[in-house]
């Protein structure tokens, strides 16, 4: 994501600025960064992989990539890390607690710990995210918007990810402030391989129960975008709108069509998620300290009825 669609709150500016602030000038090759991203399958964690190593470019260090798709590998992944020596670890999407043991290990050797949209537990020295509860509740909000309030809601997740379990609990606290709003069906996809899995559970339950379901809850676009290939064909866009996270482009092209039934996504700041992330490891491995174990990054909330604006504002977020 371009830096101007960068939203960070004043006190993230004055986070990233300070920690800026300290880097000495020089080239120091002896930080040495591990990334393990937990598969690359999202707009976010792509765009956020190459923010995480850009900025550890910038800041003088190298850094050891690697993108796990389950939690076993990424253990192996941490393990490795540790014993190539490196200065610190970030985890990029997934779930930290997946991981506690090793990380913990990891943390007793005296490495720093930093997790990107992936949760915290207390071995985490720095933990940078969007507010994903926030985001379900922006996103739930906007489906029952766009069901009239009322209605029966199917949502599909995965609870492996952090990410998920937060922007699912926003959508239910939503919900249980609306006693016409009720989640009555629930969707698993699998991972990383979710979107002919997806499909082919929308297909299944639309020939059961398709005229009860008012709306689709997606905790990401991938998922959100599958679903509704299956709505489509079932021509019943016009009466079960869907809602994900991410901003992906196509996702952000759907929602800009009148006639389409995917109704809103949250665009997430990969740029200040990650570039945070690697500012507050730099401003500690050179001396300084973390500013903040916890550093939430706003995004924005497209529907149909900003979607014109944002279009204007930021017309590369809609090139695939």
């Amino acid at each position: 994501m371009k830096r101007a669609l960068s939203l960070i709150l004043a006190l993230v500016m004055a986070l990233t600025l300070v920690a800026c602030g300290n880097k000495d000038g020089g080239k120091d090759d002896s930080f040495v960064i591990g990334i393990t991203t937990f598969s690359t399958s999202t707009v976010f964690s792509r765009n956020a992989r190459e923010v995480l190593k850009k900025e550890i470019t910038a800041h003088g260090g190298t850094y050891i990539d690697n993108v796990a798709t389950d939690i076993l590998s990424r253990d192996d992944a941490i393990n490795n890390f540790v014993s190539q020596g490196v200065n610190a670890i970030i985890l990029l999407s997934g779930d930290v607690s997946e991981c506690e043991e090793s990380l913990q290990a990891a943390h007793k050797a005296g490495i720093l710990i930093g997790s990107c949209d992936a949760g915290y537990i207390d071995c985490v020295d720095i933990y940078t995210s969007s507010d994903n509860y926030a985001i379900g509740e922006q996103v739930m909000g906007a489906l029952s918007e766009a069901m009239g309030g009322e209605g029966k809601v199917l949502q599909i997740y995965n609870d492996i990810g952090s990410m998920d379990r937060k922007r699912k609990g926003g959508a239910a606290d939503v919900v249980a402030q609306n006693d016409k709003l009720s989640i009555d069906y629930d969707m698993v996809y699998a991972w990383p391989d979710y979107y002919d899995d997806i499909k082919s559970k929308m297909e299944a339950i639309i020939l059961s129960d398709g005229s009860k379901i008012g709306g689709v809850f997606a905790t990401f676009d991938g998922v959100g975008l599958a679903a509704l290939q299956a709505v489509r064909e079932a021509k019943l866009e016009a009466s079960m709108p869907i809602v994900g996270v991410d901003g992906e482009a196509e996702a952000l092209n759907e929602i800009a069509k009148p006639d389409s039934a995917y109704y809103a996504t949250v665009i997430q700041s990969w740029d200040d998620c990650g570039g945070v992330c690697v500012n507050e490891i730099f401003n500690a491995l050179k001396g300084g300290t973390i500013s903040s174990s916890q550093i939430y990054v706003p995004g924005i909330l497209v529907t149909k009825k900003n979607v014109a604006d944002i279009q204007s504002k930021y017309p590369e977020l809609f090139e695939k």
